[in-house]
């Protein structure tokens, strides 16, 4: 499914940018929900699969942490120290603007809880549902964070990371869901989905509410859940590969062609259905595949660093350094390769992250656990 995953954080970009060649793909809120089902399906496969026994919780949690946390530190250094040259050099302080700007009026705990989340991602989604008070600087909650000013989430320097924290989130909680029976999994789907229901019946449906709040959102990761119990009943069946081809490519094709296809919400949640459904034969089609393998590794940094090309393109080169050359001609520029240019040069960074942090520190994780392994079994 590694493709598939490839095309959903290309989604993401595309929403943050410009669509590439007329393409939108699903949109930003599909894709993230989509990445929701397809995590509930990798933990409750490797929470049933991989980490058992004694120690398990532990092992499960720091194996996620490693994963997520050496890239996502790279990424925001580099934008910290991007954001403070450029406010050196050019003025405006790009992603640490609203820092700069608001430094004084921001009292110590909202700002020990901004570096916080900043730092270890836990607490973002709840940025989207934080105002400051003017002029005490605390946080308050807010059914809509467009009407704080500013807006709270401006303090992020990696905006987008406010999904990670919903997995980190549903990490916490996973090694005691994927334990429950599927009647209780469909019980919690059913309510997390009736609680989504209620909060659009009283007017709550619109952003952050329609894909922010984390018990609403819990039903994606537990459809990947019901996923994997689809692929551990099929998983040793003899289907025809070509079978399985069909359907994979029958599911990129909707993914890329979701925007021509008619209806919004209808099609929205029949894609998610089809998600569920497909990704256990996806999987088994595509696991054996390296390149899918390497396309599905490079999403984390695509979705984590895109952003940070985004405006290094849009504000800085168009804006600044070829302003005069362009003459006028941005928003043709924009509409035309800013998409393009953009994932380019965030596939770079990402396959630059891969291979200076990300494959080293696995290297050295594995190396560790082999030790641990080889370690009790001399014992």
């Amino acid at each position: 499914m590694g493709f598939l995953r490839f095309i959903l954080a290309v989604s993401v970009l595309i929403f943050h940018s410009h669509p590439i060649a007329g393409i939108k793909l699903v949109g930003g809120q599909i894709a993230v929900q989509s990445f929701f089902i397809i995590s509930g399906f990798y933990m409750a496969l490797i929470l049933t699969e991989k980490y058992v026994g004694k120690g398990y919780y532990k092992a499960f949690m720091k194996s996620r942490l490693v994963r997520l946390f050496p890239a996502y530190w790279a990424v925001i250094l580099v934008i910290a120290m991007f954001s403070l040259l450029h406010s050196y050099l050019l003025g405006g302080g790009l992603f640490l603007q609203s820092w700069m700007a608001n430094w004084q009026s921001v009292n110590i705990f909202s700002k020990i809880y901004l570096l916080f989340t900043n730092l270890f991602i836990f607490g973002q989604d709840i940025v989207m549902f934080l105002q400051l008070h003017q002029p005490d600087g605390w946080l308050s909650f807010t059914s809509n964070f467009t009407q704080s000013q500013p807006q709270v989430h401006t303090f992020l320097l990696i905006p987008q990371a406010w999904s990670l924290s919903i997995e980190l989130l549903f990490y916490c909680i996973a090694p005691l869901l994927v334990r429950q029976s599927s009647f209780v999994i469909v019980i919690l789907i059913s309510l997390s989905l009736l609680l989504r229901i209620t909060l659009y019946s009283v007017g709550l449906n619109y952003d952050p509410w329609t894909y922010r709040f984390f018990p609403t959102e819990l039903a994606f990761f537990l459809c990947g859940i019901i996923s994997y119990r689809i692929y551990s009943k099929f998983k040793n069946h003899n289907f025809q590969r070509q079978n399985l081809l069909y359907l994979t490519l029958f599911v990129y094709g909707l993914t890329i062609l979701f925007p021509f296809m008619p209806g919004v919400v209808i099609k929205q949640w029949l894609y998610y259905i089809m998600i569920m459904v497909s990704i256990p034969f996806m999987f088994i089609y595509t696991q054996r595949s390296r390149v899918d393998r390497l396309l599905g590794e490079l999403s984390y940094p695509i979705y984590i660093a895109h952003v940070f090309v985004v405006v290094l393109i849009e504000r800085i080169v168009l804006s600044t350094f070829l302003k005069k050359v362009l003459q006028g001609q941005q928003d043709l520029i924009l509409n035309n390769f800013l998409g393009i240019a953009a994932l380019f040069l965030t596939t770079l960074l990402s396959i630059l992250l891969i291979k200076l942090l990300v494959e080293p520190i696995e290297a050295y994780r594995q190396s560790i656990a082999k030790r641990l392994l080889e370690k009790q079994s001399q014992q």
